[in-house]
């Protein structure tokens, strides 16, 4: 199994059971929306749907506080797994979570990429920083 972080929102509330043995386990799906840069504007490059499962008392934890379209921090490891529907074939990307951090409402616009060129960009703008980077 490899590890994986993955930024994204979430696609509806976690669903939260129980094993027969009384541990929790939630699932929920994370939406990893992909831009890249054609010239100098950002055009949108698909989307990657992750099924996120999460155990013990961070399932429980998660299952009060998250909610649909939360920007989250997922860590943790990563299985494919592919199925047959409709003679169709399917793959799926299954993650079982270590860590999930939601991502405050305040820092979602620091986390995307600028949408206009070179604005924000302090090394493209040709600010002059002496010898030093500009962090």
């Amino acid at each position: 199994m490899a590890d994986i972080t993955i930024t994204g929102n979430t696609a509806a509330e976690p669903e939260l059971r129980f094993t027969p043995n009384g541990k929790a386990v939630a699932t929920f799906s994370v939406a990893e929306n992909h831009r890249r840069k054609v010239g100098n504007e950002w055009q949108d490059d698909g989307t990657t749907w992750w099924r996120i499962t999460v155990w013990e008392r961070q399932a429980e934890t998660l299952a009060e506080t998250l909610g649909k379209g939360d920007r989250v921090l997922v860590t943790g490891t990563v299985r494919s797994r592919e199925w047959e529907k409709d003679g169709e074939k399917r793959t799926s990307y299954d993650v079982t979570a270590r860590h999930v951090a939601v991502i405050p409402k305040a820092q979602q616009g620091q986390q995307q990429a600028p949408a206009g060129g070179q604005q924000g960009d302090p090394w493209a703008a040709g600010q002059s920083f002496g010898n030093e980077p500009p962090f």
